[in-house]
């Protein structure tokens, strides 16, 4: 079975822009890449499959801001976009009803919300907080999004070593709800919730580690564990990238740019602890990216550096990440869509 896959890339030249490809996700070959987009620097992307809309992170000139494409059989047509001067931001996310799109900005410690309209696209700006004004310190937002039940919008802050979750409703932002302070120096980076919504996992940059957080509405975020996002072997040179789970929610999954791997991780189905099954090579150098098909069968990394895309299987027992032997040439990929 083949699925259509779209990678964002991180580059200035006539080669950036997003990409298209087909995956075998028995075999892992990768064929029929396609540029169609040369939007400069999409290096992060969000899809809207039921509207065929694909969103971006973009730089246009000295600006930096988000963009909404439609998607069509051989390219993509941009058709909405808002820009501000300075950094283009790090990472963009959408809501369940697909009407508000949120952004963090590493540059500039700004994050905001944009509405979108009836065909999906961005219509203005509903909110908007600088962290700098919070007098924390030197902020880096790196990862926003709502919690499953939409009451708070939570944002990862690299800098600050936290995560500050907003009192939130239909892309309003209230007050502080919660502050969640992690170990100095670790870097939280990006997150994802559990099927249930009860549970979050977060990878740190700067430590490589994958922190456990339970979740409820009353008392917000509440860390319990952390854990070695390495295998045996590996050298922890202190680069966490990416962290996704699997559809059915039994597999957990990060990326380290240093030394360059790939681990997956079982779920505890009492604790909800990940245990960590295997570590992989990535295939490449600085894999920026990492993402698993709804299955949990093909996982896809983005070797941004040595600008190659490689496919990993998932063994039968779910226990081994093996290497495909299939592997794409592209500049500097950095985001993976499914």
């Amino acid at each position: 079975m083949k699925k259509e896959v779209y990678i964002g890339t991180y580059s200035n030249d006539e080669n950036s822009g997003i990409f298209r490809l087909n995956v075998n996700t028995k075999t892992g070959e990768m064929d029929g890449l396609t540029q169609i987009t040369k939007t400069l620097n999409p290096s992060y992307i969000v899809m809207n499959k039921e509207k065929k809309l694909v969103y971006s992170v973009l730089k246009d000139g000295d600006d930096g801001g988000v963009c909404a494409s439609e998607i069509t059989n051989n390219t993509v047509m941009p058709f909405s976009k808002i820009l501000s001067g300075g950094h283009l931001p790090c990472y963009i996310n959408i809501d369940k009803n697909k009407s508000f799109l949120f952004s963090a900005n590493y540059g500039t410690g700004v994050i905001k919300i944009y509405s979108l309209g009836e065909k999906g696209e961005l219509t203005g700006i509903t909110a908007e907080r600088d962290h700098n004004d919070l007098g924390l310190g030197k902020t880096h937002p790196h990862y926003i999004g709502l919690t499953p039940d939409e009451k708070y919008l939570f944002v990862v802050d690299l800098g600050l070593d936290m995560i500050i979750l907003y009192n939130y409703s239909e892309g309003k932002l209230g007050e502080i709800f919660q502050k969640v302070l992690f170990k100095k120096g670790c870097g939280p980076r990006h997150m994802v919730f559990d099927n249930d919504g009860k549970y979050a996992y977060l990878i740190t940059e700067y430590s490589t580690e994958i922190v456990t957080m339970r979740y409820s509405e009353a008392e917000g975020l509440e860390i319990t564990d952390y854990v070695s996002a390495l295998g045996d072997g590996f050298n922890n040179e202190g680069d966490g990238s990416a962290i996704r789970l699997s559809g059915d929610g039994t597999r957990l999954f990060s990326s380290s740019r240093k030394p360059g791997t790939v681990s997956m991780f079982e779920i505890n189905k009492e604790t909800k602890k990940p245990v960590l099954l295997d570590t992989s090579e990535s295939g490449g150098e600085h894999p920026r990216d990492i993402n698993i098909d709804e299955d949990g069968k093909i996982l896809i990394a983005a070797n941004r550096f040595s600008n190659n895309l490689v496919t990993f299987l998932v063994s039968e027992d779910g226990k081994k990440l093996i290497k495909s032997g299939y592997e794409l040439q592209l500049a500097e990929p950095t985001c993976v869509a499914f």
